[in-house]
């Protein structure tokens, strides 16, 4: 590991001694087959995962999401489609719950610039220092050059809590011949993404003229993320028939799935939360339909949920002449029953999300 020479913020003491960084190869061969169509600044964000192994911290790149088309770059700034790039890490998410943003790369081979510029740096330190941005470290790669189809890079290390950064040695970094499991998936993004910049001027204006939800209306929320990560596996392994979808009218997420008794099939729906009423513990709302009668509880989304749902559904397949009280859930609030509905609520949620 060897400090940078820009004057800015540079010490090492508090990096770690024992680190190294792992490049998966398709990684480096599409930002090499990106560079050979621009002729302007590019660049992508570095999606993967910190891991220790042998008693060594190792920052694995496993994949990236391109600039996007909607990028707004020269020969001289980069702006990337960051509403195209939060769209494609949420979809990431949804396939992998573990993977994390973990840093960028950008190109300055277009312009003979060879080392980060003040305000690259600037950005770099207000990223990592970001509470949204959950790792300690924040890796970044500057291709400088393109010689023969390959590029020519220079690799550093941000770290959360501190402005320094280094420039790490060429050995600290090692390309592995590995590939991410949806590697695929983000790569077609990026070939839609680059189909969409060589639209014509008019088509292109046409297909990218609806922008997309802001960060706030798409659920961002850690604790939320979290939640939807461990109810994923539970719904897997519990009701296999699960699917989450997003209503239309709100972008609320919800799971929806079948109990299917001897007789008949209840039709169970957990809705989560809207963002901006989970500043503290989330709650959650579980609708049970069971013929012509609609049964609604609050769950308190904690660690008691699971058994919640389960006592909940079962309760609702007992036989309507059975005196059994039908399910409720205190929320800290008085208990209460949940009185059924005859009027079925009217669906307007998306095709699972």
């Amino acid at each position: 590991m060897r400090q940078s020479s820009k004057q800015v913020g540079v010490d090492s003491q508090h990096m770690p001694s024992r680190l190294r960084v792992e490049l998966y190869e398709p990684v480096q061969r599409r930002i090499e087959q990106t560079l050979l169509r621009t002729s302007v600044e590019d660049g992508g964000k570095f999606l993967g995962r910190i891991v220790r192994r042998d008693g060594q911290l190792v920052i694995r790149i496993e994949t990236y999401i391109d600039s996007g088309p909607r990028v707004d770059h020269s020969a001289s700034h980069l702006h990337p489609d960051g509403e195209y790039q939060e769209a494609v890490f949420r979809l990431a998410e949804c396939l992998d719950p573990g993977i994390e943003h973990l840093g960028s790369w950008h190109s300055h081979h277009c312009n003979g610039l060879n080392t980060l510029s003040g305000g690259d740096i600037r950005g770099y330190i207000q990223t990592v220092s970001d509470p949204d941005y959950g790792p300690r470290y924040f890796f970044v790669v500057l291709v400088t050059a393109l010689e023969r189809g390959r590029a020519a890079m220079r690799y550093y290390l941000f770290e959360k809590g501190t402005q320094e950064y280094v420039e790490l040695d060429a050995g600290s970094v090692r390309l592995v011949d590995n590939v991410y499991p949806w590697e695929d998936v983000v790569a077609a993004s990026e070939r839609a993404a680059q189909k969409a910049r060589n639209l014509p001027s008019s088509a292109a204006q046409a297909a990218l003229s609806h922008p997309l939800p802001t960060r706030r209306e798409r659920d961002t929320s850690d604790a939320l993320r979290l939640l939807r990560s461990k109810d994923r596996a539970w719904f897997a392994r519990r009701f296999p028939e699960a699917q989450i979808v997003q209503d239309r009218r709100d972008g609320t997420l919800s799971w929806k799935w079948p109990v299917r008794l001897d007789s008949e099939t209840l039709m169970c729906r957990l809705r989560y939360p809207a963002l901006e009423q989970t500043d503290h513990a989330p709650i959650g709302q579980l609708e049970i339909l069971r013929g012509n009668e609609r049964l609604v509880s609050t769950v308190a989304l904690d660690e008691t949920r699971f058994q919640r749902i389960e006592d909940m559904v079962a309760q609702a397949g007992t036989s309507p002449d059975e005196n059994v009280a039908r399910p409720h859930v205190s929320d800290g609030s008085p208990s209460h029953t949940d009185q059924p509905s005859s009027d079925r609520k009217n669906d307007r949620d998306g095709a699972p999300y």
